[in-house]
This record gives structure tokens, sequence and C-alpha cells, in this order.
């Protein structure tokens, strides 16, 4: 089991699991960061990154395929750092996974009460270690069943798809690769290895 996991989705129409820049610079940038410290696995979320997906609110497919990745990491690697990001419908993505996983279950916490939201959020908040959006297009919406001080939203003031949450893409909306070494500190101070 490595030592951490990031499961990264990926915005629309990007190609890959991990798209063209903020995926693969925040992956770099991490690696960097961690310099051998401890095993790093980087996981891109299968999906269809289209539009409907985005009007959609983010893909649920995305979101049902992030929330499983989750759970089985964590099922099987117990003492792993659950990272979860995402850049753009990615960001919905994640949002949409975090809260399967606080209405469900996550690395073998069973839901029996019926205090659902305590119960299993508590688990969540134990086991995911950090979330990292960009370009958000639900900036200023609490991540469900993780604690705000473990969550990092970048979003550029002239980017219409997080600012203004529009659904226009502007340069601003592009650049978030020149935030991959914020992401990447912020991760590694939250799981406690930076």
């Amino acid at each position: 089991c490595p030592g951490m996991a990031v499961l990264f989705a990926r915005g629309t129409g990007e190609p890959g699991n991990v798209g063209l820049y903020t995926g693969p610079s925040f992956f770099t940038a991490l690696r960097n960061y961690v310099n051998g410290s401890t095993s790093v696995a980087f996981q891109g979320i299968p999906y269809p990154a289209s539009i409907p997906g985005f009007l959609a609110g983010g893909s649920p497919f995305g979101s049902a395929v992030m929330a499983t990745l989750a759970n089985k990491t964590a099922a099987a690697c117990p003492n792993t750092k659950l990272v979860m990001s995402g850049y753009s419908q990615g960001a919905q993505v994640v949002h949409n996974a975090m809260t399967l996983l606080s209405n469900g279950t996550l690395a073998g916490y069973t839901n029996t009460t019926t205090t659902t939201t305590t119960t299993t959020a508590t688990a969540v908040d134990s086991r995911v270690a950090s979330v990292v959006l960009f370009g958000d297009p639900l900036n200023g919406t609490a991540v469900s069943g993780v604690q705000s001080g473990r969550v990092l939203s970048l979003c550029n003031a002239q980017d219409d798809i997080c600012a203004q949450h529009g659904d226009v893409v502007t340069l601003d909306h592009l650049t978030y690769s020149q935030n991959a070494a914020q992401a990447a500190m912020f991760v590694m101070q939250k799981s406690a290895l930076g």
C-alpha cells in the first residue's frame, strides 16, 4: 500500500484520465515535495468528462467511480492517506463523491444508526487527509464529510466558472497548473508529511 493515494478527476473535455495541465502538474509537484519520503499513488478517475456532466453538476458516473475507488483504497490500505482532488467538472465530481461517501460507508465503517450523517461523516473525515479543488464550479460550497481546514479550493478572481458560477471558459480557468506547488504543499501539510 502507498503512503498516500491521490484520486484526481479531470475537467470537461480533457483527454485521458488526468487531463493535460492541472492534473499532471499537480502530480509532478507532489512527487517533488514528497521526494521519496513516502510512496505516492496517483489515480485519475476514468469518466466521460462531457458538457452534459458539467451541466448536471458533475458526472454521476464519475462521482460513483471516485467514491468507489476511495472506498476500495481505504479498505485495502487502512494507513494510506487519501487525497481527493479535481479540476473544473472534476471538482464537482469530488463534491459528489464525498457526499456519496458521507451518506454511505468508507473503509469498512458501516452506517447502522439513524444518525447517518454524523456517524459516517466522522469516518470519512478520519480517512481523507485533504481535498484540493481547482477552478471549482461549486466554489464556496462545503465539501461533505471533511473539515473545512482540510480543503483547499483554488479559484482565480477572473475565472467565470468558479468565481461567477458561470459557464464561460476564460484564460483564467486554464491556468491552474501554476498553482500545483501550492496545492502539493497543502497536501503535504495536511498529511503531516511536510
